[in-house]
């Protein structure tokens, strides 16, 4: 089975972070938000992978290559778009890919801006074969029931058939609280007629089908559509706040490990969750409360206190005396004496 990963976003509002670098490609605990997910997939053994990104967009290739170096396959599609404004959207993005790759078969789809936590894809695949769904959603309860304005929701009766789909409800009007999560499981039937027929609906119209939300409102009632509800961690990586978020609640689940030698011997490691890449300096009196990751040739000098819930990218220098909480640097940042830096991203 392949897997295809939609990137082509411009991440308007995560600028002017995306001015730079993708929003696939920011650091989540020290990996690329997409290396979260291509690891995810390869260890549900899904190692065909197809990445759909637009013009402009090459830096994701020349990270990534062949996939050969982290044990998978890639292949590349790049749509013909130039701005925001002419982009083809999620579902025109996903017929554009399968087009040029010309898969018309069983597949997984993933949105390249979502970070997500034990989903074990494997059973929400014996899922969907089970039901003999024509697509499966997964779908995650959210915790804080106002963001239900922000998503697609799913009601889904006792085989998880989704009845009804709501697209970002107001949360008096919500008839639930289960998101739809961008990741799908997809039949062949889906791909190779239902899909294409939307699309075709859509345009003779004269509408772009645009929003993922209408295709799934539009064919909830007219064919066998599936929730698959899942536990642990989803985010979708929209803002700079949930970005933050979701970098914090990564850090939780990083390994422990310290590879750095050059730790002065009166520095305090305080908690779990604590990994200083090599290279590393810290200095005299540093206070590192954990969740923390810090790169490889950073220099924390003397009295500094970082974390929780920090990530400082490769050749950061945080001068004496600073304080950092919540935040992620990016690399080669350098933070001045004596400062206080606090739910931060700093470029």
């Amino acid at each position: 089975m392949k897997a295809v990963l939609l990137v082509g976003g411009y991440g308007t509002r995560l600028f002017p972070l995306t001015l730079r670098l993708s929003k696939c490609l920011l650091p989540l605990a020290g990996k690329p938000v997409l290396l979260h997910t291509i690891e995810l997939l390869k260890g549900a053994g899904i190692n065909d992978l197809v990445i759909s990104l637009r013009k402009g967009q090459s830096e994701i290739e020349k990270y990534f290559g062949d996939g050969g170096e982290i044990g998978v396959n890639i292949v590349y599609v790049y749509e013909e778009t130039t701005s925001d404004e002419d982009k083809l959207g999620s579902v025109g993005a996903m017929n554009y890919v399968l087009d040029q790759i010309q898969l018309r078969d069983e597949c997984l789809f993933f949105g390249g801006d979502n970070f997500v936590h034990e989903l074990n894809i494997r059973d929400l695949i014996d899922h969907h074969r089970e039901m003999e769904a024509a697509a499966t959603i997964a779908l995650y309860e959210l915790r804080e029931k106002e963001l239900v304005r922000q998503y697609g929701v799913a009601q889904i009766d006792e085989k998880r058939r989704i009845q009804r789909f709501q697209e970002k409800p107001r949360v008096e009007e919500a008839f639930s609280f289960l998101a739809a999560t961008a990741i799908y499981c997809l039949s062949g039937k889906f791909t190779e007629r239902y899909l294409p027929e939307y699309i075709e609906d859509v345009r003779a119209a004269g509408k772009k089908p645009d929003m993922i939300g209408e295709l799934w409102e539009h064919l909830v009632k007219r064919i066998p559509i599936y929730g698959y509800v899942f536990s642990g961690m989803w985010s979708d990586i929209g803002n700079v706040k949930t970005y933050i978020q979701t970098n914090s609640a990564t850090l939780k689940h990083i390994p422990e490990q310290i590879e750095s030698s050059r730790i002065a011997p009166t520095a305090c490691l305080r908690g779990p969750n604590i990994r200083i890449e090599r290279n590393t300096q810290i200095g005299t009196g540093v206070l590192i409360q954990g969740p923390v990751f810090i790169d490889a040739g950073c220099k924390v000098e003397e009295r500094c206190a970082i974390g929780p819930s920090v990530s400082l990218a490769e050749e950061c220098k945080i001068e004496r005396g600073s304080t950092i909480n919540k935040s992620i640097l990016f690399e080669e940042v350098e933070v001045g004496k004596n400062t206080m830096i606090e739910d931060c991203v700093i470029d």
